[in-house]
């Protein structure tokens, strides 16, 4: 017996049988055997077991990118005719899916915003064929939060599908499922792998059915599978998680709070709605103050942030939505407004006082004080 204290990595693409007996009950599903790592690999099943834990939830599956997670989860629901709810403000590549090319299929998406009155909500499922509500918590860039728990009970009264992007807050903050929805996706590139060096994605539910359909019906015919070596890295990363994620938290709520007398800006953070409390390792200023030109020589005049899409790694980042991540929205004269300003900060373990400096630093610069 090797007593090896960390998984296998399983570097295999396809497992042996030793009869046909055994390959008839493995396809079959008569047994939990392994036949190819795009249906199923240790090391990746190690991971998903290990989500599912996290999330409180029955079982998982794992993707090769957050958007393959979220594109898979939205066709294995929806069918021709039937009508996607999405948040008005959604990641720039999930949002040309929903708009773009779920449309292509015959598939209505109406864009709503969550934080109206249910009574509007109510009115808008009933008089749709609304199959599926997709919402991102908080959401991306602004953070604004969406109360999941009175969101979950107007599908269970439509018996509508709630599917939540939990990527902001990871199952360290936040657990969907425990407040009601269906499906919870994470973009494991993010937050939880936490070192920016891979790229992946989970789904966790508690119908253990859906998760078998999600994975065995799509996933292996899509192909957006993860890798054995993915898997690792991102179960190591996520050995330091809670450890790395509190450090972040602090450093972020030390930032925002020097931050607070910054001239004419407005700071925008991932919150607990059940404690109005602030939390997250990223915020966003919309810098009013400034011009548009000035936003971007500000951004170029950061030395210990990188100018990145991504967020949720060891190393701190600054992103422009509007010109980067959320182009989509550029055309769209409401959230246009929201954003033309707007810079996203992802706190990492540097240290917090070069950090602030940093940020002090590159302001007073554009504003040549």
């Amino acid at each position: 017996m090797i007593n090896s204290t960390n998984m296998p990595v399983y570097n295999t693409s396809a497992f042996y049988f030793h009869s046909i007996s055994d390959a008839r009950d493995a396809f079959e599903f008569k047994t939990n055997d392994y036949v190819y790592s795009r249906g199923n690999n240790p090391t990746v099943r190690q991971l998903e077991n290990v989500i599912a834990n996290l999330e409180g939830g029955e079982d998982a599956v794992c993707f090769s990118s957050g958007m393959a997670a979220i594109a898979t989860t939205l066709l294995s629901l929806l069918s021709s005719g039937d009508t996607l709810l999405y948040s008005y403000m959604l990641y720039g590549s999930t949002k040309k899916l929903v708009s773009n090319i779920l449309p292509l299929y015959s598939i209505k998406t109406i864009p709503f915003d969550f934080n109206l009155d249910t009574k509007k909500l109510k009115e808008i499922v009933t008089s749709n064929t609304v199959k599926v509500i997709y919402i991102e918590s908080p959401s991306n860039p602004l953070f604004e939060t969406i109360k999941i728990p009175t969101i979950s009970e107007i599908c269970k009264e439509c018996h509508i599908k709630l599917v939540v992007d939990n990527s902001f807050m990871t199952p360290i903050i936040q657990t969907p499922l425990l407040d009601g929805a269906d499906i919870v996706i994470e973009s494991l590139s993010k937050c939880i792998s936490g070192h920016g060096n891979v790229v992946g994605g989970s789904v966790a539910s508690n119908d253990k059915q859906y998760i078998h359909r999600l994975k065995f019906d799509y996933m292996c015919q899509f192909g957006g599978i993860m890798s054995a070596e993915t898997a690792d890295k991102i179960l190591m990363g996520m050995s330091t998680l809670r450890t790395r994620l509190n450090q972040e938290i602090e450093t972020t709520h030390y930032i925002c709070n020097q931050l607070k007398t910054l001239e004419n800006s407005i700071i925008y953070r991932p919150y607990l709605l059940e404690n109005s409390e602030y939390t997250g390792n990223t915020f966003s200023i919309y810098m009013s103050s400034l011009t548009t030109n000035q936003v971007v020589r500000f951004i170029d005049s950061l030395n210990t942030f990188r100018i990145s899409v991504s967020y949720g790694s060891n190393i701190s980042t600054v992103c422009y939505p509007l010109v980067m991540t959320h182009r989509i929205y550029m055309n769209d004269i409401k959230v246009s407004e929201k954003l033309n300003k707007l810079v996203r900060f992802s706190i990492g373990l540097e240290n917090p006082d070069f950090l602030l400096a940093d940020i002090i630093k590159s302001y007073q610069t554009v504003k040549g004080r």
